[in-house]
């Protein structure tokens, strides 16, 4: 008989928790993870490879994370000073371990990206870059923060030459467009060159748009994009995680819209992934699957809701309009429901097919509607994690890692520290 995989949720949903509960259940387990993480820098044990996914510089975003928390509630720094010796050196600690990991293993990315290049945030060597710049810029060396800027911008043209395919967040355009972003939200608009973020979104709104006119069938949907010969619907390798993408570019989407014929396939594309999701409110992993089953931000509704809440925005009702944002909001209400039934996940801790990412995703279904019991039910993921964290800890491939294992729970639970209502997903959202 194979593994469920899911628990069973009893977790209570609409209990009003005491205003420290969260901290007293949360902080020994958080302590804790740091100290495994600390060790996994040591040794390299759970980890693999030079990449945000599954290597050291995931660790580097988790310490940043800590960093940006600490240094932004100064209640929080001085309380969590007093708790044990990991502390002690506050967010400035966090910041410089987080610097030291990106100065080893930024040769080790780029000597890996010259053989094998890989061109996103979470797979190769713009991830690795894009965190040093915005390291650099939070340790006060701005010179050195906009020459790593403009080595991740010199990656460009390799990118606008991948394969036609190579789209989605994980291994294609999408995921270098996420870096540039992550590194303009950092550094402010003028560290990265807007002509070279409208040439990303452009070519992406191009080969979706290709794709769509090549086969009648897809008409419907405006855009679509493939994977390895699947069209892909999620987050991970989907057109979700694409079109979230494209609207976290912001302006430069704006002005390529304006200037191009994607404002109607856009607003299809939307409206059709909406009609795609299940009763549920989950997402199919293709197009045309059937069945009800993965529950996880790779695969299925939690790589949907980022979108959703984004889509509800005040700035997006010009592009979506009033009735597609209402649906938008009906469809996270429907896929927070399902992900907080299934989303208890037996993979482990991680943000990818884990419980951390699951718990962000009810994060985004609950920004989706200004939902408060939608951020409780995010809540009370990350109270199970810290409960239970010792034994799903060793369950998938890679457990100190950000995607697979701990780093997302750890992100997680600092986020509850400081303040849920603000969590977002770790390398996917801003």
């Amino acid at each position: 008989m194979s593994q469920p995989r899911h628990f069973q949720n009893n977790l209570e949903r609409t209990e009003k928790l005491s205003g420290q509960e969260p901290v007293v259940t949360v902080l020994p387990s958080l302590t804790q993870a740091l100290k495994v993480l600390q060790k996994a820098v040591a040794t390299g044990e759970g980890l693999r490879g030079p990449s945000v996914y599954t290597g050291l510089p995931g660790i580097a975003f988790v310490y940043l994370h800590v960093h940006q928390v600490l240094l932004r509630n100064a209640a929080l720094a001085k309380q969590l000073g007093h708790q044990d010796p990991i502390w002690a050196e506050g967010a400035a600690g966090f910041l410089e371990a987080a610097a030291a990991i990106l100065e080893a293993t930024a040769p080790v990315a780029c000597s890996l990206h010259s053989r094998h290049p890989r061109m996103t945030f979470l797979e190769g060597y713009p991830g690795v870059i894009a965190l040093q710049a915005v390291c650099y810029h939070h340790r006060g060396k701005q010179r050195e923060a906009l020459q790593a800027a403009q080595v991740l911008e010199t990656m460009a043209s390799s990118v606008t030459e991948c394969p036609e395919g190579e789209c989605e967040v994980l291994y294609g355009r999408a995921g270098y467009l996420y870096a540039l972003c992550f590194v303009q939200k950092h550094l402010g608009s003028e560290a990265i060159s807007s002509a070279i973020l409208e040439t990303i979104c452009l070519q992406i709104l191009q080969e979706g748009a290709a794709n769509v006119d090549m086969d009648a069938s897809l008409r419907s949907w405006g855009l679509m994009y493939q994977w390895h010969y699947k069209q892909y619907l999620g987050g991970c390798h989907g057109i979700a995680g694409i079109l979230y993408t494209l609207l976290l570019s912001g302006s430069a989407l704006e002005r390529v819209i304006t200037a191009g014929d994607y404002r109607t396939r856009l607003q299809a594309a939307a409206s059709s992934l909406l009609d795609a999701c299940f009763p549920s409110g989950n997402l199919p992993p293709s197009l045309g699957g059937r069945q009800d089953t993965l529950v996880q931000w790779c695969h299925g509704a939690p790589g949907l809701t980022q979108l959703l809440a984004e889509m509800c925005q005040s700035r997006w009702q010009p592009l979506f309009g009033d009735e597609l944002q209402a649906r938008a909001r009906a469809t996270a209400e429907r896929a927070g429901n399902t992900i907080w039934e299934r989303g208890l996940l037996t993979k482990g801790l991680g943000l990818c097919h884990g419980i951390s990412g699951n718990a962000y995703a009810l994060s985004a279904a609950a920004r989706a509607g200004d939902d408060q019991q939608m951020h409780h039910s995010a809540l009370q993921f990350g109270l199970f994690m810290a409960e239970h964290w010792e034994k799903l800890y060793p369950l998938p491939d890679h457990p100190s890692s950000l995607f697979e294992g701990l780093g997302g729970a750890v992100c997680f639970w600092m986020d509850i520290l400081d303040d849920i209502n603000q969590a977002h997903f770790p390398g996917f959202e801003l």
